[in-house]
């Protein structure tokens, strides 16, 4: 059920010199699962966020770094994992794959000599 009681008032859509229109069963279960879901999407909080400029930089500042630093973490753990399996590869003497990471190795190797 909803937090806050529905009260049935007069309903604003008639026009004079027309009977009015009270919402029927229907209606207010449709008003009571659109209640439900307002409550449940926390919408309050939202606008309570957005409303505080100072609060919502912050938040998204650190929540900024914190992505940055998992995503230096993540590439770094990726990396070394890749270059060991790389070298178990070569270790295994794969016809064709460890000739090629053989190949690429020399150059990478003599690409080192020529540059200081």
């Amino acid at each position: 059920m909803a937090r806050y009681k529905l009260v049935r008032k007069y309903h604003p859509g008639h026009r004079a010199g027309d009977k009015p229109r009270w919402p029927t069963a229907d209606d207010w279960k449709t008003i009571e699962k659109v209640s439900m879901y307002l409550e449940r999407s926390r919408l309050n909080d939202y606008v309570y966020l957005i409303d505080k400029k100072s609060r919502w930089i912050r938040i998204n500042l650190m929540g900024g770094i914190f992505r940055g630093i998992g995503l230096a973490i993540g590439f770094s753990l990726l990396g070394a994992v890749a270059f060991l399996v790389l070298q178990q590869v070569v270790t295994l003497n794969l016809p064709l794959i460890s000739d090629f990471i053989a190949e690429l190795l020399n150059l990478v190797e003599q690409s080192r000599r020529i540059r200081p």
